[in-house]
């Protein structure tokens, strides 16, 4: 499974979860910029804007976050949204509020983490 292929909610979901987990310590950096572009890029920058606009809208607070991560259900989707929040999280290492963000997800998911698991990417590949 491929970002693209991500149902219309899913992608709003892992905007907000992405848009969450940049803001978690106050800055971009420029491996979050690196992760982030890819995001647009591997999800198409109108399907970015679209899930973008919907998040901004509709997932305010981590409750609603919450309340969206509860929604995707699909074991390949959600695999596939807690690797690229890896993916944004790690650059500057995990700070509390990133793996607050990745305790929920594993929570919520059953999903833990192995060390080779997922992809990571160096900023600018």
């Amino acid at each position: 499974m491929e970002l693209r292929d991500l149902t219309a909610s899913e992608r709003v979901t892992l905007v907000a979860l992405a848009h969450f987990c940049v803001l978690a310590d106050d800055t971009l950096s420029v491996g979050e910029e690196g992760v982030l572009d890819d995001l647009v890029e591997r999800l198409g920058e109108e399907q970015y804007q679209a899930a973008a606009s919907v998040a901004r809208a509709r997932i305010r607070d981590f409750a609603a976050l919450r309340a969206a991560v509860a929604e995707v259900t699909d074991r390949a989707a959600r695999e596939l949204i807690y690797g690229t929040l890896i993916e944004l999280a790690i650059p500057d290492s995990i700070n509390n509020n990133e793996a607050q963000l990745l305790e929920l997800l594993e929570a919520q998911w059953g999903i833990t983490a192995e060390p080779t698991s997922f992809p990571i990417h160096e900023p600018g590949e």
